[in-house]
């Protein structure tokens, strides 16, 4: 905390804070008293305020708890970063390949979403390519993701030979593997 050092007893009331001098004295904890300008002596105390902020945390969490428990819960995040390339650098249609990904997570998992991108990487042969990118991503459970991974990879692989692709990315809770 910055203001740890302030030796004080209490909070200035207002009625001080009005009166005093533009500056007031203050101690320091290692040595003599000195100068500091009035707008400093505020005092904010965030140990007073973090039982509320930990007490509210913990009832927004029993309130998920009660709020969801005849739900499904799925806490794995697969996402295919379908590009909207062809040998790197030559637009094309990416309909059919977004279709047949978001038709096998679907298969997988129960359902997937697909969202439009734009992204950049660099390229060993072309240097920087911008390229625009159609995410498609899934919600699953623990066993279903480990029961599909391979089929995953498999046709991320299948995804890069038909697109003429260096590489392809595949997203898992937020950890990125590029596959090549």
């Amino acid at each position: 905390m910055r203001l740890a050092w302030l030796k004080t007893s209490a909070p200035l009331s207002y009625e001080v804070r009005r009166r005093a001098a533009p500056t007031a004295k203050a101690e320091h904890a290692d040595g003599p008293p000195y100068k500091m300008p009035m707008r400093k002596r505020r005092i904010i105390y965030p140990a007073l305020f973090y039982g509320h902020f930990q007490s509210s945390k913990i009832c927004k969490t029993e309130v998920h708890k009660t709020m969801f428990q005849n739900a499904i819960k799925l806490d794995q995040r697969v996402a295919i970063y379908v590009p909207a390339t062809d040998n790197v650098n030559e637009a094309v249609d990416n309909t059919a390949m977004v279709e047949s990904c978001a038709k096998m997570l679907s298969n997988f998992f129960g359902g997937a979403t697909i969202q439009p991108g734009r992204g950049a990487w660099v390229s060993d042969r072309d240097g920087l390519v911008l390229e625009d990118t159609t995410i498609v991503y899934a919600y699953c459970t623990a066993g279903d993701l480990e029961k599909h991974a391979a089929d995953i990879e498999a046709f991320a692989l299948e995804m890069k030979a038909a697109m003429h692709q260096e590489a392809v990315s595949v997203e898992v809770n937020r950890e990125l593997y590029i596959i090549g």
